[in-house]
């Protein structure tokens, strides 16, 4: 029987601000959130979702996301991230 609760979990590592984060995967509902990311608004939520799913429970406003990182950082980012779960979804391992 498969038990879901005991899968492991992989992070995806990210610094931010100076601190190093771990970051989880997201939800489906979130990975259909940051798939839809076409205007600039869309990518700042988009880059909160994924800043704060990190396990240290640290939390980033969009306002202080918007305030420290530029637009190619935010893309960076996103699409990092992105290729990330992807791997992580296509690896059986």
């Amino acid at each position: 029987m498969l038990e879901l609760s005991k899968l492991e979990k992989e992070y995806f590592e990210v610094e931010f601000q100076g601190e190093r984060l771990s970051i989880s995967s997201p939800t489906l509902k979130e990975m259909r959130q940051i798939e839809r990311t076409k205007t600039t608004d869309d990518m700042l939520s988009s880059a909160a979702i994924v800043l704060n799913k990190n396990r240290q429970g640290k939390t980033f406003p969009i306002e202080q996301i918007e305030g420290s990182m530029d637009y190619m950082t935010v893309k960076a980012l996103l699409l990092k991230y992105l290729d990330w779960v992807y791997d992580v979804k296509n690896d059986p391992n």
